[in-house]
Parts: C-alpha cells; sequence; structure tokens
C-alpha cells in the first residue's frame, strides 16, 4: 500500500479534497453518527486523531461529516489503530458493493498525531482552541457527573448526561493538580473559582478506572496552555511580572520578571506537593566564595544566611498543616498564638527579629481569605532587617508569605511585594 507522511494534516486534507475526497472524522462527539448510519461517498478520506485528545477542532471544522462507531458496556473507546480498521473495512465493504457496478473503490486516511502528547496533536502545533476533551469526569459542590469538556477563549463548558453548565474563565482564580474530597486516590484538576465572598472548587478527571478517557495529566497541560495563551486565572499576571505557578504547588503569585526561586523540604501528598518552603529573590541564592553545596542542608545554610542578613530583599512562601481556628474566616485566639510559636521557631522568618508573645497580629487578607499580617524588625538602623509577614489558611492548609527586606530598603520592596500579593492565589489538595 502506497502511503506518504505529511507534517501539516490541515494541508493534507485541503489536497486531498481538492483531490476529490470526501472527508469523514472518526470521533466519539454529539454530531457522529453510527458507523452504520452513514452514507458513504465513492471517494473518502478517514480522519483519525489523536489517541489523547481526539481530532483537533480544525481538523473537525474541515470534516463535513463525523461517525462513530457504537459499543455497548463500560467502556466506550478503542485503541485508535482498532477504531480505523473497524471504520475502513466498514467503509470499504459499502464501496465495494457499489464497485460492482462502477470502476472501483478509493479510499484515503489522514491519521493525526498518533500516540503524541495533546500539546504536539497536530505536529509541532500548540493545541487550538475551541477543543473539546470527551469522558471526563468533574465534581462541584452540587454533585459529580460525567460528560464531555469544551474549552474556548472565553469559557470552560461541560455537556453531562445529568447536568450542563460552563464556566466563565473570568470566574477562575486558580488551576492546580491535587485531590478531590471523597476521591483521594486520583489526582484531579482543580479549579479555584471566586464566587463573591465565597469560594467553589470544581475538580475534573480522567475515567481511566471505567475504561475510558484520557489522562488527567495531559487534560491539566491542555487546560493550562488554554490558561497561559489567553492570561487566565493564576496567569494574569501585572507588566513586568511573570506567573509563577508549578501545577502542583498548590500556591501561584506574580513574580518579576527574571527573579530566581529557591525550594526547600517540600512535602508531597498524591501528586500535590502540599507543605515546605518557596522562596523567591532578585538573583540566585549562592556564596561569594567556596565550592557549590553538594547537600540539601549546605545550601539551606547559605541560604539562610544571606536572606537573614538582609543582603538579599526575598520573599518567602511557607506552607504546612493548619490547625483547629484556622479558616478562610479568621484565625482564633489560640490560633494566633500557635502563629506565634511557629513563627519564632522558623528560620526564614524568625532570626534576626524578636517576636512578641502573643504576637501583635493586624487584619489582612490574602487570597480570597481573612488573614493577619505581622511586622518586626530587628533594630532601628537603615541596614537592620525588617520582616511583613502575611497568614492564611484554608481548607486545611495553614500558608505563610513574607517579605524579608532592610529599613533602608522596605519602602521600595513593600510596593513590589503588595503588587504580588494582590495576585496571589492558593487552591488546597484536598478540599
Amino acid at each position: 500500500m502506497a502511503w506518504e507522511y505529511r507534517a501539516d494534516a490541515r494541508r493534507a486534507l485541503q489536497d486531498l479534497k481538492a483531490e476529490g475526497y470526501h472527508p469523514v472524522a472518526l470521533e466519539n462527539s454529539p454530531r457522529a453518527v453510527p458507523l452504520d448510519d452513514h452514507r458513504w461517498a465513492e471517494r473518502v478520506c478517514l480522519v483519525v486523531g489523536n489517541e489523547v485528545a481526539g481530532v483537533s477542532p480544525p481538523l473537525l471544522e474541515a470534516c463535513r461529516d463525523q461517525v462513530s462507531i457504537p459499543m455497548r458496556g463500560v467502556k466506550d473507546s478503542l485503541n485508535v489503530a482498532v477504531a480505523f480498521g473497524i471504520a475502513a473495512h466498514r467503509a470499504a465493504s459499502v464501496l465495494a458493493g457499489r464497485a460492482a457496478l462502477s470502476a472501483g473503490l478509493l479510499l484515503a486516511l489522514v491519521m493525526q498525531g498518533l500516540g503524541s502528547h495533546p500539546a504536539a496533536a497536530t505536529g509541532n502545533e500548540a493545541p487550538s482552541f475551541p477543543r473539546t476533551l470527551e469522558k471526563v469526569w468533574y465534581r462541584t459542590a452540587s454533585g459529580r457527573s460525567a460528560g464531555d469538556l469544551t474549552i474556548t477563549p472565553d469559557t470552560l463548558e461541560f455537556f453531562g448526561k445529568k447536568r450542563s453548565f460552563s464556566i466563565p474563565f473570568s470566574a477562575i482564580s486558580m488551576i492546580s493538580l491535587g485531590k478531590m474530597q471523597g476521591d483521594l486516590n486520583n489526582d484531579w484538576v482543580v479549579l479555584a473559582l471566586d464566587q463573591g465572598e465565597t469560594r467553589e472548587l470544581v475538580g475534573i478527571r480522567d475515567g481511566r478506572k471505567l475504561g475510558y478517557g484520557q489522562r488527567t495529566e495531559d487534560m491539566a497541560e491542555v487546560i493550562l496552555t488554554a490558561a497561559r495563551r489567553y492570561a487566565w486565572a493564576q496567569f494574569r499576571a501585572p507588566p513586568e511580572f511573570e506567573a509563577y505557578s508549578e501545577l502542583d504547588h498548590v500556591f501561584a503569585m506574580g513574580v518579576p520578571r527574571g527573579w530566581s526561586s529557591y525550594h526547600h523540604e517540600l512535602v508531597s501528598v498524591g501528586s500535590a506537593v502540599v507543605w515546605g518552603t518557596v522562596v523567591f529573590t532578585p538573583r540566585e541564592l549562592t556564596t561569594a566564595t567556596g565550592p557549590p553545596a553538594s547537600d540539601d542542608e549546605t545550601k539551606r545554610d547559605r541560604a539562610l544566611a544571606q536572606i537573614q542578613s538582609g543582603e538579599l530583599t526575598a520573599w518567602v512562601v511557607h506552607r504546612m498543616e493548619a490547625v483547629g481556628g484556622m479558616s478562610c474566616d479568621g484565625f482564633s485566639d489560640k490560633a494566633q498564638r500557635t502563629l506565634g510559636s511557629w513563627i519564632a521557631n522558623d528560620p526564614f522568618f524568625a532570626e534576626p527579629f524578636q517576636i512578641d508573645e502573643p504576637p501583635r497580629f493586624e487584619s489582612t487578607t490574602l487570597g480570597p481569605c481573612a488573614a493577619l499580617r505581622l511586622l518586626a524588625r530587628s533594630g532601628t538602623g537603615g541596614e537592620d532587617p525588617l520582616l511583613d509577614l502575611r497568614v492564611g489558611s484554608h481548607n486545611g492548609m495553614a500558608i505563610l508569605v513574607g517579605l524579608r527586606s532592610t529599613a533602608a530598603r522596605y519602602a521600595t520592596d513593600v510596593e513590589l511585594f503588595a503588587r504580588a500579593l494582590a495576585t496571589f492565589e492558593f487552591a488546597v489538595a484536598r478540599p
């Protein structure tokens, strides 16, 4: 059988259409008709897509007809090569019957990005939108269901048997990868939605346990690609900032372009890095002399030496498990005393400051939640270190975000820090 490789599937389809072939997409979608019910043209071009993400929207739009393979039972997807074989056999059988009365049989095939990552589903091109991910599970405060998810430049649109709804991207404050209450054994793409003074969490995952659907990680990458492209959620960074958003780190914030990050004692819960410390600085945390650090303890000590001396401005984000009295609504007196003990014993915050007992907190906000603010100084000189710390909590996680500066630099540093805090979001791993 003659075959030809073409890097651009859309151009290949255009050329086949110019030669008189009728494109038919093999796709499990609302538009598709059962294989046996389709009336096949004399010249057929079967279009099959990526095993994870399916046929891309531009190719679907170029196909006037779509067909699907009827299936029974729980599993309703097949390996793409098997699916093509079934469809090709059906088309060939129909056309061969006509060929007894006519000149012959012409069957072409466009195979798009087989086995590739969804971000490369059309050769080296990034995903195009609108894009539909089929057979996903989703969970909201009102229940859970399964259906299809269409991603457009403006919305996420869910189409399910039980219910359908859409979420404008303007309402999504953060996208992360973690767990959902009631299903801690599976990874979910977690969407944090701003609903006025409240926050709702929506979870999306694959259906592999039931034998179908794309991988949750692949779904997340497609959603994040759209978010980056159209500046949704945590990617709405101010000018001269870039979004820091490790998918599994359950927090996001805008950071000045060119800044470096240092990670310390990160602890994972499933696929989400829930606890630990991330430090942001204008330049990398290194020492002027001595060989490169070869172990975590030495790296930490060198980092702490620069941070505690006030040599560098530093933003410190520390996550830990919340205790009783800590919530998005605020902190009880007992919780505030516990916070004081935490801060006094944390080397990234405490040294060389004097923390009052109990701490003198002010009320503020952090992300969507009520929070506390603590200002601490080590002396009165212009070069003396200064700490400006915010503390919030949400669904079992306490998060501390601090600016380490000096009295002389504080006015400039706090202005930049305030712009970053305005972008700060966090979504927990176990909502």
